[in-house]
C-alpha cells in the first residue's frame, strides 16, 4: 500500500486544477438551470390546536408518553382511510388527474407543541388553498366522530381548525443557493476525479 503523502496531493491537486474549476462551473451552471426550470410551487397551511383537558382525566397528571400520544390523535383523524377516500373523490370533480399517491405525496402533516399544520403544495393557489381546506375540515369532522364513539378520548381537546388563505408566494429554491450548491458539489467532484484518475495511473504529477 502506498504511504498517503499530503504535500504530494496539494500538488497533485494544483497541478491539475482546471478540472476542480471546470466540475465547479458545471455544478454552478447545473444548479442555475435547476433553479429556473423547477415548477413554482405554492404552500397552503390549515392549523389545529390540540390539547388535554386535564379535569376529564380520571388520574391526572396524565404521563408524559400518553399526552404525547394522545396529541397525536388528529393525525390518525387527518390520515383516516374514509377522510383521503372521500376527499379524493370530492376534488376528482375539478380535478381528474388528481389520485390517493398525488395527494399524499404533496402534503406534509407537522405538529410544533399543540399545534399541527397540515400543508398542501399545488401549482395553483387556488387549488392548494381548495385542498387544504376541505382536507383540514373533513379531518376535523373525523375527529369528532372518532371522540363521539370513544376512540379519541374526550380529554383530547381540539379547535375548529384555521383555515388557509390563498398563498400568495410560490416556494421557490432560491437561484443562489442552488448555484452554491451546484458549484459545491462540483468541486468535491472535480476532487474526486483527480484524485481516482491519479490513483488508476492516468494522471501523473
Amino acid at each position: 500500500m502506498n504511504e498517503f503523502v499530503p504535500l504530494e496531493h496539494f500538488y497533485f491537486f494544483i497541478r491539475y486544477w482546471w478540472v476542480v474549476v471546470i466540475a465547479t462551473i458545471i455544478g454552478g451552471v447545473a444548479g442555475f438551470f435547476f433553479s429556473r426550470m423547477h415548477t413554482p410551487q405554492y404552500e397552503a397551511a390549515a392549523t389545529f390546536y390540540i390539547n388535554v383537558d386535564l379535569s376529564k382525566v380520571k388520574e391526572p397528571p396524565l404521563p408524559l408518553h400518553d399526552e404525547d400520544l394522545a396529541l397525536s390523535m388528529i393525525q390518525g383523524a387527518l390520515l383516516h382511510h374514509q377522510v383521503v377516500e372521500d376527499l379524493v373523490q370530492e376534488l376528482k370533480k375539478s380535478n381528474p388527474e388528481l389520485d390517493t399517491v398525488k395527494l399524499l405525496a404533496n402534503h406534509t402533516l407537522e405538529r410544533k407543541n399543540a399545534f399541527w399544520e397540515l400543508r398542501y403544495r399545488d401549482p395553483d393557489p387556488f387549488m392548494a388553498q381548495k385542498i387544504v381546506n376541505l382536507w383540514a375540515e373533513k379531518g376535523y369532522q373525523e375527529y369528532l366522530v372518532q371522540k363521539s364513539d370513544g376512540t379519541i378520548p374526550s380529554y383530547v381537546i381540539s379547535t375548529e381548525p384555521l383555515l388557509s388563505g390563498k398563498p400568495d408566494k410560490p416556494i421557490v429554491f432560491p437561484p443562489n443557493q442552488l448555484i452554491l450548491a451546484g458549484s459545491a458539489l462540483g468541486f468535491v467532484i472535480g476532487l474526486l476525479v483527480i484524485e481516482l484518475n491519479g490513483n488508476s495511473g492516468r494522471l501523473s504529477v
